[in-house]
């Protein structure tokens, strides 16, 4: 699936689990054809699956699987407990697929104004935190 490294770089092995880069919901065609490929299936095989294209995939759909899947698991026991409750309840708010699209919009917005000021902006990371080094909030 995916991990972190000890030197802080994410790595992903299989992203068809992550489901945002391949997830074939939203595209009729892929399900008419009944084809169960995903991108890197079809980058080995050079399979001729129609994959649906980015806008087919909504914004909450993406947001629901990201704070499903990857978000508990990298977020997992990182902060002071009442830091990490929230996080924990604001994780499962915007990984519910049945809530209406600006509940889940709005969760993962809060989640954002919440880990922004916890990051580092330290300067010998400015590759990796493009904000810190040209948007003087932080």
């Amino acid at each position: 699936m995916f991990g972190v490294f000890s030197n802080g770089h994410l790595f992903i092995r299989d992203a068809s689990a992550v489901g945002v880069i391949d997830k074939q919901e939203g595209s009729q065609e892929a399900n008419r054809a009944g084809e169960n490929k995903d991108i890197f299936s079809c980058l080995v095989s050079g399979c001729q699956a129609q994959l649906p294209s980015c806008e087919s995939i909504s914004e909450k759909q993406s947001l629901v699987l990201v704070c499903q899947k990857l978000l508990p698991r990298l977020l997992q026991g990182r902060f002071p407990s009442p830091v990490q409750d929230d996080i924990d309840s604001i994780l499962v708010q915007c990984g519910d697929s049945i809530r209406p699209d600006p509940e889940v919009l709005g969760a993962a917005s809060q989640l954002k104004d919440i880990l922004r000021p916890l990051r580092t902006c330290d300067s010998r990371f400015a590759y990796r935190y493009p904000d810190c080094k040209y948007n003087d909030k932080f």
